[in-house]
């Protein structure tokens, strides 16, 4: 069975290939072949002729019936098959909704209306890992339970909704999914699926008001929400899905309805005399405006009913209405605050007391029953359009292919060379160190390179530690620093981008540079949004962006998605005149940069570094690193601190391989010497004093105590994150994070310090037990270092 299932999966992804090259993500490529090929081979009903017509327009034949299709407006609808194509329409920010765990903390102020989540477990070096999601939740086993006991019931589910189990607890018995249980069966139960998933949450079960609840079920509440702008987010759509039978005549009685009562359908579409099950789900369609009952359908085999007569739940739709203002206020107000979010999915309930989001969600699902309201449809229509033009341009769709090729051979390469768990594009990328370690270090013996090279580690790295052939097995090698890559696994993505850190770790809004104004491309332009720490009075273009950095004296301009300092601008302003990184520009200059299609860009406010710093230099904001672990997934611990000095030569960046200064830093004292210089024939030699200003690189960095003190609470409340790499600014009254990395690089000078070789050589040994590694070394080209007992 297992292989039948990995043949339909290449089958379809083999007939979906085309698609993909053309921008379909694999999935929903895949969606498409499989529906078409499945209504081809089981609708006997429908002609080849009106198959192969439903299937070039874009739809299935029930879809053509249902939303009345035909050659003269078939353009004018968004089609089933141009709706898979938006697959992904949020881009890199799909995953802000694509886990509980992270829309729980993007949406932090809203927690109001959000579905409680008490616990998260997942697995951690094998062995299940118990999470706190709320304060004063304790993390063991014991307190687990005790939380299901006392809330009698809650929802265990897949941190992607993708599974759900109702966990009670009644009469001293545990109950899963309506079947008695007990506290061994759900331990086993959660060791197997947590093998499988990201993690799984524990989740409050939602008691909605009693007019939601219609013949022994509770029906759900869904809206499909667009935010064309950034700016004005709109419901386009809004139902609810019930089930049981439905009864048109108001004569009759949900209650009481039998197999023998039928819905009857006043338009003549031969839709009479149909025999609803009462498992069938059915749904009542709401004005996307005003909330007021606008049809009901219900779909029986492949025909959909429909109706404009109020069914008989006249509770449900009066509570709908009735709510709609402030489920309205609600969703604008969420959406406002993530102008990335293009387009979601909400599922919500009301309850006696407040609105509820059960759900937001990326992707909902295409409607056929009823076609999108005209501005909805006509956004879409325009994602579709926008997509498509990019992909006709041949040179993109060129790029993308190369990618996706280059990506195919390093995952090959890997595969065929490498032990199991690297992560593909390093593949090349250590067999390019290797290169440019063998042409830069002339001075090493070739002999040495190639020891090196056998056993993992880059040749500079030998003198850098003095590693031996006696000692070589105490260091972690550069090779197996680059195949434990991510130690961070799935939450890794809360670092990729500059503006999710923000959100995520917003209870320590403080240590984070202010966001103004996020330039994202909407609608075929670049548009400029404010954000949560724009000042009043500001609008939203060009010209107030450079009447910010006036009023400022500094501002930045980061790309949201980049590292090493790429794209990084300092627009100042100073004797009425305009500077892009210490250098006279125009307004004409600046708005260049921030109106590129090709990125999206953060303004933000500009570090002001402490005095004791800028008195060394002041061309840039001189950053600490502080590389923090957590060796038992809990507490975190300084691994290594150092310092970062730029120069006329890095600009207003301070990176080391661009010409950037690196200083040792005592983490005990914060004293901070010994500065060394990569030159430019690659030797690394003492700077005892800056290049620029002569001054000596040395000193204390002030208050160091207490931000060795907030970066320990800042990492241990990010509890799903195991290894960190701190960018830190010193400011007059503290510090600030310019960046987080989810994996900082190996130190090219310094030394990884005793305690931190130690963890890491921990996590290396545990992810060899997952590929059974620990008990046979892997037959490869690329090989660890064997560190098992001879």
């Amino acid at each position: 069975m297992k292989e039948e299932g990995i043949f339909k999966r290449r089958f379809f992804a083999l007939i979906s290939s085309r698609m993909v090259y053309n921008g379909y993500v694999v999935g929903s490529a895949m969606e498409w072949k499989k529906q078409v090929l499945d209504n081809f081979l089981k609708d006997h009903d429908t002609s080849l002729i009106d198959k192969f017509k439903s299937y070039y327009y874009g739809y299935l034949p029930d879809q053509m019936k249902s939303l009345n299709i035909n050659k003269d407006n078939k353009d004018k609808n968004i089609s089933y098959k141009k709706y898979l194509y938006l697959d992904g329409v949020n881009g890199k920010y799909n995953k802000w909704l694509a886990d509980i765990v992270t829309t729980d903390k993007i949406l932090k102020n809203y927690r109001k209306n959000l579905v409680e989540v008490y616990y998260q477990l997942y697995l951690r070096d094998g062995k299940v890992k118990i999470v706190s999601l709320r304060e004063n939740l304790k993390e063991d086993k014991e307190s687990f339970y005790e939380l299901i006991k006392s809330k009698k019931s809650v929802l265990l589910m897949s941190s992607d909704c993708t599974i759900e189990n109702l966990i009670e607890y009644k009469n001293n018995k545990f109950f899963m999914n309506g079947k008695e249980s007990s506290i061994e069966k759900i331990d086993n139960y959660i060791k197997r699926k947590t093998k499988n998933v990201t993690s799984l949450v524990l989740r409050e079960k939602v008691k909605p008001n009693k007019s939601l609840l219609l013949n022994g079920k509770e029906a759900k509440l869904f809206l499909k929400v667009y935010n064309k702008n950034g700016l004005d987010p709109v419901i386009g759509e809004i139902y609810a899905e019930v089930h049981g039978k439905y009864i048109i005549d108001n004569e009759f009685n949900v209650e009481t309805a039998n197999d023998e009562q039928v819905l009857e359908n006043d338009d003549d579409q031969n839709y009479k005399n149909i025999n609803l099950d009462k498992n069938k789900k059915s749904r009542i369609y709401f004005n996307a405006s005003d909330g007021k009952f606008k049809i009901f359908t219900t779909k029986n085999g492949k025909k959909i009913a429909k109706s404009e007569k109020t069914p008989n739940n006249d509770k449900l739709i009066s509570l709908v209405e009735k709510n709609f203002d402030k489920i309205n206020e609600l969703i604008k107000s969420i959406f406002k605050t993530i102008p990335q979010i293009e387009m979601a999915g909400v599922e919500l309930t009301i309850t006696d007391k407040e609105i509820k989001i059960i759900n937001i969600f990326n992707n909902p699902e295409y409607c056929t029953a009823v076609p999108f309201d005209k501005d909805f449809n006509d956004f879409l229509i325009y994602k579709y359009n926008h997509k498509r033009d990019l992909y006709k341009n041949t040179k993109f769709k060129l790029k993308i292919f190369k990618k996706k090729v280059w990506l195919k051979l390093c995952k090959l390469f890997a595969k065929t060379c490498y032990p199991n768990g690297l992560v593909p594009y390093i593949s090349f990328r250590w067999l390019k160190d290797m290169k440019d370690d063998f042409i830069e270090n002339k001075n090493i013996p070739i002999r040495t390179k190639l020891w090196a090279y056998r056993h993992g580690f880059l040749s500079y790295r030998l003198a850098q530690y003095g590693i031996t052939k006696d000692n070589y097995k105490n260091f972690i090698s550069d090779f197996e620093y680059k195949w434990l890559r991510h130690i961070n696994n799935y939450y890794k993505i809360w670092f990729e981008d500059k503006i999710t850190i923000k959100y995520i770790a917003s209870d320590y809004n403080k240590f984070f540079p202010k966001y103004y104004y996020y330039i994202s491309l909407k609608q075929g332009e670049n548009q400029i949004i404010p954000m949560m720490d724009c000042p009043k009075g500001y609008g939203n273009t060009y010209d107030d962006i450079i009447n910010l950095a006036k009023k400022e004296k500094d501002i930045a301009l980061k790309r949201d998605k980049g590292s090493h300092g790429e794209g990084f601008y300092r627009l100042s302003y100073k004797d009425n005149k305009l500077y892009l990184n210490l250098k006279e520009a125009t307004r004409e200059d600046v708005i260049d940069i921030l109106s590129d299609k090709t990125n999206e860009y953060l303004v933000t406010e500009y570090i002001k570094q402490h005095d004791v710093l800028n008195k060394i230099y002041d061309g840039s904001v001189n950053t600490i690193r502080i590389i923090v672990f957590k060796k038992d997934g809990k507490t975190p611990t300084i691994g290594n601190a150092y310092m970062r000095f730029g120069s006329k030569k890095t600009g207003t960046v301070d990176n080391i391989g661009a010409g950037g200064i690196f200083v040792s830093l005592d983490e005990e004292t914060g004293f901070f010497h010994d500065a060394l210089i990569i030159t430019d024939d690659l030797k690394i030699v003492p700077c005892k004093e800056h290049p620029d200003t002569h001054l000596p690189i040395e000193g204390y960095i002030p208050n160091w105590d207490k931000i060795l003190k907030d970066i320990l609470e800042i990492a241990e409340s990010l509890k799903q994150i195991e290894y960190f790499g701190f960018d830190i600014a010193i400011t007059e009254d503290g510090m600030k994070f310019p960046e987080i990395n989810r994996y900082p690089d190996y130190m090219k000078i310094g030394r990884l310090k005793s305690h931190s070789i130690e963890y890491l050589l921990g996590k290396v040994e545990e992810k060899k037990k997952k590929y059974g590694y620990d008990k046979r070394m892997p037959h490869k080209l690329f090989k660890f270092i064997d560190r098992r007992e001879k």
